[in-house]
């Protein structure tokens, strides 16, 4: 990457201050970009992906008919990511958690070094840094490890062959040939690339109709048609040949008719896969807290892209203009193409909208305010990420600045734990937002039910498995009928709800806990010693050493021992459940969910001591607790219509107290 040259007009003085400018922009880019993208592992299908690699290096077989699952409906599919799975567990067993966080490093260094590359290949200038920082803002979401990670460096890749890669003929097919090969093997976006270089080639061709004769344009079209041949040819190298080829289309299709786009922040409205928001629509998120940054970004890039289409228009690039459409096209319709958009589309139009902005006298200023304030986000943003505000404000519990696994998303003491008592196996539920990262942790030959492959098992289990997991399905049949006598549950997250019928459950007892997970085992005559002897009580939580962790574990301590005072409420551990969530509420007032749970807790200590008789001032203390806990609840968030009917519970409780 070289510094566009600023024309003979400049003294010296302007040259150096311009690349100062330049310099200081791509920097502060740089660390934006190197930010957003430090965290712990924390991928909740990180687990699976590792299984299936370890599967492939054991076996040297490639896994296309889950062995982990015990879902007897489990059925073959075309596995687009085995390579990428064989890459990370290669990875995993040369350095563990270090080896997966130099592989995530690499991938995301690849990915936005090449789209700083394509950005100053096409004019960007001393805009590069402010292209980093754009797409980083609008594709942060994504960085988590998975094979989708490929993707990115190699979408940015193919890009760059097509627009500012080798004018050879011969050489820019067998380069993209060879990505295209790679990126088949590796992960299921692939034929986003042949879309693209379809949207250029036709778009030059119609570019072509009003600028005949051009000998240039016509050796361009040449070239586009060869990489495009490249790239289809490319699409069949892969162990299942056409229906590996076609595999994407026929995701798309399948998440089309489970109505995946219809979802948004409350749910699904479709089948069991439209519950996961990745699959969601961006504009149902518009306004919510959820994945804000992300979505606020997006609303950035799109106007940034609009401007960046006219400017292409205006410069006669309207191949990339057309790439930069469809990549927009294609965030419309899930969150999760957002950032494909977002590395694909930006270097693209900035890089156009400065050379079409190339004549304006303001250029050099704007350089330099441009890269001061990408100095100040950058400054902001280290602050915001390490305190941990930057998460919390988008309500993304998982997310740490650190390194190494994350304990919310990873229960590797429980799986620990689990795996030293061989008579509760083989086979394990876990909660569905777990589930995944379990797979890796249990012995062999032990199963569980996952959140894997999308035709790993059929969707009718998938759904049972998300209704048992938030706790509005029973779970007995189920459990009976597989022989389930060990369930590990995250009450940390969604699922509390069902750790909470579980704790009630004379069939069941909680026989190990963290500050995320709670392991039941079956109260059967085999397991009773275990039971009798694994039994917990409220008095092994001790509330300091809580709070500590949670104070080592991250900036913001109030969000994670709100996250973290699930499991006594689960439990029915009020007392401890209320002092975590003061002390939470302490350090962070601005957490509704927070508020609404220690009102939850002051009602439930109401009720206990209501029925074991205690005084009436002491009940009536605790409804008052509750009552302005609510209240506390809905001044932060005034569309909690829980926090509202329990408000209207301690009223009444109150009122017959009088």
């Amino acid at each position: 990457m070289r510094l566009p040259d600023a024309g003979t007009s400049l003294t010296r003085a302007d040259r150096r201050a311009s690349r100062a400018a330049w310099v200081v922009g791509l920097v502060a880019g740089a660390s934006v970009v190197f930010l957003l993208s430090w965290f712990e592992l924390a991928s909740v299908d990180l687990g699976y992906h590792l299984a299936y690699g370890r599967r492939w290096l054991e076996t040297h077989r490639i896994v296309d008919c889950d062995p982990f699952i015990f879902a007897a409906q489990a059925g073959r599919f075309a596995n687009a990511n085995w390579l990428g799975q064989v890459w990370m567990a290669s990875a995993d067993k040369l350095g563990g958690a270090t080896g997966l966080v130099a592989m995530r490093t690499l991938l995301i260094a690849a990915t936005f070094g090449g789209v700083a590359w394509v950005a100053a290949r096409r004019g960007a200038g001393a805009a590069v840094g402010f292209v980093l920082a754009l797409a980083g803002f609008a594709a942060y979401e994504r960085f988590d490890l998975r094979p989708e990670l490929f993707s990115y460096a190699l979408l940015v890749a193919q890009l760059g062959v097509l627009v500012a890669g080798p004018r050879r003929i011969w050489i820019a097919a067998a380069v993209a040939f060879v990505l295209q090969v790679l990126w088949v093997n590796l992960h299921s976006y692939f034929l986003v690339a042949p879309l693209m270089t379809c949207a250029w080639l036709v778009a030059e061709r119609v570019r072509g109709i009003f600028e005949s004769g051009r000998r240039e344009l016509n050796g361009s079209l040449c070239r586009a048609a060869a990489v495009l041949g490249g790239q289809i040819i490319g699409c069949f190298v892969n162990p299942w040949f056409a229906e590996g080829a076609v595999f994407p289309i026929r995701t798309l299709l399948f998440l089309r008719a489970q109505g995946v786009s219809a979802g948004g922040p409350s749910g699904g409205a479709g089948g069991p896969w439209s519950a996961i928001s990745e699959f969601h629509s961006p504009w149902n998120y518009i306004g919510y807290a959820v994945n804000g940054h992300t979505i606020e970004a997006w609303l950035v890039l799109l106007a940034v892209a609009g401007i960046g289409v006219a400017a292409g228009l205006r410069l006669g690039r309207w191949g990339d203009s057309a790439i930069i459409v469809l990549l927009g096209g294609m965030s419309f319709s899930m969150r999760r193409n957002i950032a494909m958009f977002a590395i694909g589309a930006t270097p693209l139009a900035i890089g156009a909208i400065v050379t079409a902005c190339a004549g304006l006298r303001i250029r050099r200023t704007a350089s330099a305010i441009g890269s001061i304030v990408l100095v100040y986000v950058a400054v902001w943003l280290g602050w915001s990420i390490r305190s941990g505000e930057f998460y919390f404000r988008e309500l993304r519990a998982n997310r740490r600045f650190g390194f190494g696994w994350n304990s919310s998303a990873f229960p590797i003491e429980a799986a620990t734990w689990i795996r030293g008592q061989q008579s509760v196996g083989p086979k394990v539920f876990a909660d569905f937002g777990s589930s995944s990262n379990v797979i890796p942790l249990l012995p062999a030959g032990w199963r569980v039910y996952a959140d894997t492959n999308t035709f790993a098992y059929p969707p009718e289990v998938l759904a049972a498995v998300q209704q048992i997991s938030a706790g509005v399905s029973e779970y007995r049949s189920l459990f009976d009928a597989e022989g389930v006598n060990v369930v590990l549950v995250n009450a940390a997250s969604s699922s509390k709800g069902l750790a909470e019928q579980m704790a009630a459950d004379g069939e069941w007892a909680p026989v190990w806990f963290d500050r995320a997970f709670i392991v039941f085992v079956r109260r059967t005559s085999e397991l009773a010693e275990l039971v009798e002897r694994s039994a917990v009580h409220p008095q092994q939580l001790d509330v300091e050493s809580w709070v500590s962790a949670a104070k080592r574990a991250t900036g913001d301590a109030g969000w994670e021992l709100a996250q973290s005072a699930g499991v006594p409420l689960a439990l029915g551990w009020y007392e401890q459940a209320a002092a975590l969530l003061e002390r939470a509420t302490a350090l962070e007032p601005r957490y509704g969910l927070a508020w609404m749970n220690l009102g939850t807790a002051y009602g439930q200590l109401a009720m206990t001591a209501g029925r074991c008789g205690a005084p009436t001032d002491r009940v009536r203390d605790q409804l008052q607790r509750a009552k302005a806990c609510f209240e506390r609840a809905l001044q932060i968030d005034p569309g909690d219509t829980l926090a509202g009917r329990n408000l209207k519970l301690a009223e009444q409780g109150l009122g017959t107290l009088r």
